[in-house]
Order: C-alpha cells, then structure tokens, then sequence
C-alpha cells in the first residue's frame, strides 16, 4: 500500500511539473518555456534567452561527452583556451539526466525539456522523501513536497536550472539520517550517489547543501554519538566518494581562476523583504502558515522518540538566509547589514571570486521552511489531516498558478510562453557534414552586447547539433581568447587572418549572414574570390558553412617570436604602476602558434637603472599572442610596478632566459605628484 501511494505522490510531482511547462509540449523538438511576464520586458526576456541557450548548451554538451567522449567533458568551448567549461557553470549533473533521453531520442531541444521537467519532479520526490522519513505520514510528506516543488523562484525559471539546483539536498540529508539511524551499506551507496550528483550542480547550490548539512548533520551526530563508532566506516565511506566527485570535479575551475582571475565582482546581499510577500524568495502563505503551527508545537511538546529534527532545521535554514541576506536580525555585536560571505572575504577570495551568485544560498531557507510544513500537518489529530493536507495542497497550487494571486504572494506568475530555437532540418543537415575541428561562427565580435545577447546565443544552439566545440564562449566570465579570434575573424577572408586561425584549431566556419549587414555582407560577398583558405561545403538558408584549411606549416614555439626594442622615451606611471606596451613579430616563415597549453606565461622583468638605481627584478604573467601568421605581429601592454623615477632600461625575458624585449625609458612624476612636491 505505501508503495502505492509514493508512486501516485511521485506521479502527482511529475504531472505538475508537466502543467507548468505544457506549452512547450506542443513541439518539445523546438520549442523552450520562458516566464510569461517577460513578454513585457524586453531586455529582461533578452537576457533570458541568452542565459537559457547557454545553460541548453551545457547541458547537452556534457550529455554528448558523457555518452561519446567522457575525456572531453571539461573542454566546453571558448576555444583554443583549455578546459572552457571552467569559464562557466559545468551543468555535469544536467549532463547525467540528460543522458537517457539524449541517447534515446537524439533531440537536444526535447532532451533539456526533459531535464527540466525531471529537475522540477525530483524536488518534490526528494521532499516527500525526506518528510515520510520522519512523519510517516503520506499527506503531511506530499504537502511538504509539493510546497517544495512550487516555490515560484524555482517554478518561473526555467531557464536556469542550476541555480535552484538543490532538489538532491533532501535526498542527501535523508540517506545521512538513515546511515546515523541504521548504519546500512545500502543507505552508504545512495548517500555517496545523491552526493556525488550535488557536487556536479552549481558552486552556489553545493555551499547551500554544505551550510544545510553541515548545521543539521552536526546535531544528528551530536545526538547519536553513541552510535556513531559503528555507522563511522559507512560515513567515511560515503565522504570520501562524495569528496573525490568534487575535487574532480572542482579542481579545474579552482585552477582556471588561479590562471585567468576572475574581474573581482561579488554578489550583493539580497534584502531581507524579499522573504516577505511579493518577494523573489517567500515560500508561500500555507508554508508559513504550516511551519510556523510545527515550531509552535515544537516549543510546547517534545517531539518524535525524542529525535525531532524542527529546531536543527531551523537553524540549518536560518544559517543559509543569513548567509546571503543583509539585515537579519542578530545577537548583539554580529553584523546584520551584509552577507556572512563578506565577513570571512580574506578567506574565500580565492574559491569564491566571481561568483555572482552567492545569494542563492538563501533557497536553503525553502527547503527548511517547506520540511517544517509537514509536521504543521502532523500537528492536527489524525481524523483532520488528510482534510488539513487537502485544503493545503488546493490553497498552494491557487497561490502559484492563479496569476492574480501568484503576483500578489510571489511578485510573478508562473506561466510560461515558448520559443522557438531549433535550427531547421536542413540547418540541421548542413551543420552536421562539418569536418572536424573547432568552429568559428560569423560575425563574431567579442565585447559587444549584441554578440552576448543575440549572436552568441543563437551560435549556442547551433552548437547543440553539431557538437564541435566553438569560438563563442557562452558562459557568465567570456574567454580570454575571444578579442584575439575576434580580431582575426573581422579580417576573413584574408589568408594571413586564415592561416592564425587554422594554426589555433579552427577548421569550420560558418557565416550566420542574417547579422551581417547590408554593407557587411557586400563586402564579405566582394572578398571570397581571394578565399584560398576557405572551401564552401553547403549552405541552409542564410548560413553558409566552410571548410577552412591552411598550406603554411605551423611553429608552435616562443621560438618564432621575434625580440624587440621598444622606442619608449617618458612613461607617466598612474599611480605605483606602469603600462609599457609590447610589441610581438612572428620572424618565421612558419604560423606561430602559442605552444600548449594556452594560458599566461610568467615573464621575468629586470629595470636597469642608468643614473645609478640599483637593478631591481620583477615577474609578470600575460597570455602571449596565441597565433601570428608570418610576418605578422600583435600587441600586449604589460603594467608594472613602478621601481622609482628616472631613466631606466627595461629587459623582459621569457621563463627560459631568452630574452623578449627591451626598451629605454623615463619613468616621469605624474603632474599631480610634482604639484605636491612644489607646495
């Protein structure tokens, strides 16, 4: 009988999360949702769609990694530069549900539908879950799920499944619970499973589960510490599976932001009214209302055998809001008016930098205020709960899907329009007789808004049906190769620009000719009779697609790069450091191409003094020129710190010794600087 009514409950999550996003059934092949209430924002809807192709991409591309090539699962694209997928979020979690549907169907579009729906199911599934757990009670551990499902700031965002990825957290706080209770092997398995899996979701999600666990976990042990000698070796166990996952897993982009740091933004702390109504973050009247009737008993009476979980949940979820909000309410002396990772900043500068995110840790908040609701059921007598669960359960989905009330509670509607963003069959069919190699899309224009938010996110879909990794990086960070390609790509058809681009990897491009404009697409038009580089395979509709290819052999050392004088006579240091431009010349016959790996090469930096400074050293990393063709050169400024005023000779040298570059110049005071000296 109970297994009957956990499938009808399951059955129930799934056909909820169907209704939510139905519009998108009519052609799941093509069509994705996007929040209704866009429609009358355009830069907001703008932003959605460019963020709903890049998280569509990822998913797919860890899919197709997974099941084709598991070794390229970090390359993502922002080609050449290694590991692109560390410039954004890795989606590996997505990737794994998106496996079976990607490998049954083969339709990308149909497949993210898919994991978006199966995303919203597992919420309210891991709820139930982790509410029967404790209650025993069907309809206490359905409301609790449900609420857990429908909080509108998971049920309106399709388009960013990894930021309310926390639907495994219950699951991972139940199998715990159990290995602390009954120290089975099996609960070990499912416990490094359902961990494993939330060490592959977003940064964001992972320091909520980690605050929730962690605060919870503590007093489950405290509490059972008699017992814990013996549940120890399947604890261990479990952590140490959990703990490789996200080291593999994590390492990379901890490496990526040592490499390419990151601008330094942080998050904002989101305000405190957004947990009332008509805020992003309020769980829902009836889940308040619940919660607040299971504290209140909580405080009256001792709980479950003694093992009640309410005030540990409680201040698991408190935890979590104040970690992301500003102004909670705090003992005297703990700072309010900012978020608890701005207290410990010193520490995780180095992990946590570029994360605009933070705040999402605050959803941890949900999932203690959702857990609670169940035993507000449980509170009333046993002839009345299946009626309290029922008047609870039509009075939340009233909230969430009535637009009227939705707007009131929540501050948004949860009804969904569709796009479509699928390539047409013979789009299709082009895109898939590329050769292979990586692929450059035209125009591509790095540091421009329209590239970010039409050109880069259509090259996104595109992406999801040829699986070649691509030039557009459509991540939250951008790629430190894009104005270099961007550079050579404006310069195509022009076999110097041709044969930089093939020495990097390049072998396809495609010309996206509906961003191209009038003026533009005459002179592309004009040019590719002087094509040598480029060979035509086909053409669908207004993208035509070319096989790129170069007869110049390529030289893949530092070796090519020809050392230079700089003809510098007086820099005006800004403030304690100096800019000094370097200027790189390819003096082989050859392609110069970056050697492997591509990433910042540390410089050795020596001022000579000539009026009799003593020499100070110096290092430095910049990314050096990543290819050149013959002949050619590039420019790098180089900022320094300054070693003191005066006349100086420069000598930059590569980690070898040989040298790079020398330059003679003046360090002058700034005028503001000798304007104090004067007074």
């Amino acid at each position: 009988m109970s297994r009957a009514i956990h499938a009808l409950a399951a059955a129930a999550y799934l056909a909820v999360a169907l209704f939510t996003l139905r519009h998108a059934w009519t052609d799941p092949t093509r069509l994705l949702p996007y929040p209704a209430d866009q429609d009358a924002n355009r830069p907001q809807r703008a932003v959605s769609y460019a963020d709903q192709m890049k998280e569509a991409n990822a998913t797919l591309r860890a899919a197709y990694a997974l099941l084709h090539a598991p070794r390229q699962l970090f390359d993502g694209d922002c080609f050449p530069i290694p590991r692109g997928v560390t410039f954004g979020e890795n989606l590996f979690a997505e990737g794994v549900l998106a496996t079976v549907p990607y490998a049954l169907t083969g339709q990308p579009i149909l497949t993210f539908n898919v994991v978006v729906v199966l995303a919203l199911a597992l919420a309210g599934i891991g709820m139930y879950a982790l509410a029967w757990h404790w209650t025993r009670d069907a309809g206490a551990a359905f409301v609790a799920g449900l609420l857990f499902e429908i909080v509108p700031v998971r049920l309106s965002d399709p388009h960013h499944p990894f930021c309310h990825a926390d639907h495994w957290v219950p699951l991972f706080i139940l199998f715990f619970h159990r290995i602390v209770l009954h120290g089975r092997w099996r609960d070990a398995v499912a416990l490094a499973a359902v961990g494993s899996l939330q060490m592959m979701e977003s940064a964001y999600n992972i320091l909520e589960c980690g605050l929730l666990v962690g605060t919870f976990g503590l007093v489950e042990v405290i509490r059972h510490r008699r017992a814990l000698a013996v549940r120890l070796p399947k604890l261990v166990a479990a952590g140490a599976i959990v703990a490789t996952v996200a080291v593999v897993v994590l390492r990379p982009f901890a490496e990526t932001r040592a490499l390419w740091p990151p601008s330094g933004h942080f998050s904002w702390p989101i305000p405190t009214s957004q947990f009332l109504p008509g805020g992003l973050m309020y769980p829902g009247t009836m889940a308040v209302v619940l919660a607040v009737i299971a504290l209140a008993d909580r405080l009256l009476r001792r709980g479950v055998h003694g093992d009640d979980p309410r005030l540990a949940m409680l201040a698991a979820g408190f935890l979590c809001a104040w970690a992301g909000t500003g102004g909670l309410p705090m003992p005297v002396g703990v700072p309010t008016t900012t978020m608890l990772f701005r207290l410990i900043w010193p520490l995780v500068q180095p992990a946590l930098s570029g994360l605009r995110g933070l705040f999402l840790v605050v959803q941890g908040a949900l999932v203690a205020v959702t857990f609670l609701a169940a035993f507000g059921v449980t509170v009333f007598p046993r002839r009345l709960r299946v009626a309290v669960a029922g008047g609870a359960v039509v009075a939340a989905l009233l909230e969430v899907f009535h637009p009227g009330l939705a707007h009131r509670s929540f501050g948004r509607s949860v009804a969904m329009r569709t796009r479509d963003i699928a390539p047409s069959p013979v789009e299709v069919a082009l895109l898939q007789r590329m050769g292979d190699g990586a692929v450059l899309d035209l125009p591509f224009l790095a540091d421009d808004l329209r590239d970010e938010f039409e050109f880069v996110p259509h090259y996104a879909a595109f992406r999801m049906y040829h699986h070649h990794r691509m030039a557009a990086c459509p991540t939250s960070l951008g790629g430190p190769a894009e104005p270099e390609v961007s550079a050579l790509a404006v310069r195509l058809p022009d076999p110097k620009a041709a044969d930089a681009l093939a020495a990097m990897g390049f072998r396809n491009v495609v010309v996206h000719e509906e961003y191209l404009g009038a003026v533009e697409l005459a002179r592309w038009r004009a040019r590719m009779p002087d094509a040598s580089r480029l060979t035509s395979v086909g053409r669908a509709g207004t993208h035509a697609l070319f096989a790129l290819t170069s007869p110049t052999p390529v030289l893949a050392s530092f070796d090519a790069l020809e050392p230079s004088v700089l003809p510098i006579e007086e820099l005006r240091p800004t403030g304690l450091v100096a800019s000094i431009p370097l200027t790189l010349r390819n003096r082989s016959t050859s392609t110069y191409r970056h050697p492997d790996p591509i990433q910042p090469t540390t410089l050795t930096v020596r001022w000579q003094g000539l009026d009799g400074q003593q020499a100070v050293t110096s290092e430095t990393r910049v990314l050096l020129p990543i290819a050149l063709a013959a002949g050619e050169e590039l420019r790098r400024t180089l900022t320094l710190p300054v070693p003191g005023f005066g006349p100086w000779e420069v000598a930059i040298t590569l980690p070898e010794g040989r040298p790079l570059a020398r330059a003679y110049v003046t360090l002058a005071l700034p005028p503001e600087v000798k304007a104090l000296l004067r007074k």
